[in-house]
């Protein structure tokens, strides 16, 4: 699945299903969300001082059916809600969370790609993590992202490549501002060395 569930969450359309994906996707490895009563429930999608919604009735239609459906549709994994009664009356509900293979795989590709990338392969000899590469180069794009690998490997003595390639990217342009003055005083000392002599010369 994806490192971060930042990639799936800024999907989402639905402040319920984002709710919904968000607190499902902490018990992924299990497999499910165990049981929670109705009053938790309601509590997780920010609608527990809603009278409308202690209606189950309400609550399945509008917030439960539809969160559900765009969770499948649009995110990494797959859940299924379950309910627990009392007589008629529903009390606590439960989801099965699993995979969602479809989606999955696209993720998959998306990682593969990065990783067979010339940007990845530098970013790798740098010591730069799988994870963290792929990382970036979803932020920041692999053209910026190959820019500073450029800056940071032109630079002498650097102790950490990695620590300084990530102060370089979250810097934006200030590597570069940076570099351009620390060249200036070179270039410009000839012309203010000769302005030296020349106003000595002519003293003597």
């Amino acid at each position: 699945m994806h490192g971060s569930t930042d990639y799936w969450e800024r999907r989402f359309t639905s402040g319920y299903a984002l709710a919904l994906y968000e607190n499902c996707y902490r018990f992924v490895r299990t497999g499910s969300t165990g049981w929670w009563s109705l009053d938790l429930f309601r509590r997780l999608m920010g609608v527990a001082d809603s009278a409308y919604y202690e209606s189950y009735k309400h609550l399945n239609a509008k917030i439960i059916k539809t969160a559900v459906a765009e969770v499948d549709k649009t995110s990494n994994i797959i859940v299924t809600p379950e309910v627990k009664k009392m007589g008629r009356q529903v009390t606590d509900i439960w989801f099965r969370i699993e995979e969602n293979p479809q989606l999955a795989i696209l993720d998959l590709d998306d990682g593969e790609g990065l990783r067979n990338g010339a940007v990845c392969a530098r970013l790798r000899k740098l010591g730069v993590s799988d994870r963290l590469d792929r990382q970036w180069i979803t932020e920041h794009g692999e053209a910026y992202v190959a820019r500073k690998v450029d800056y940071v490997s032109g630079q002498n003595g650097v102790r950490n490549p990695v620590s300084y390639l990530s102060a370089a990217i979250k810097a934006g342009g200030a590597g570069r501002s940076r570099a351009r003055a620390v060249e200036r005083p070179g270039p410009a000392s000839g012309p203010d060395q000769g302005a030296g002599r020349r106003a000595h010369a002519h003293a003597k």
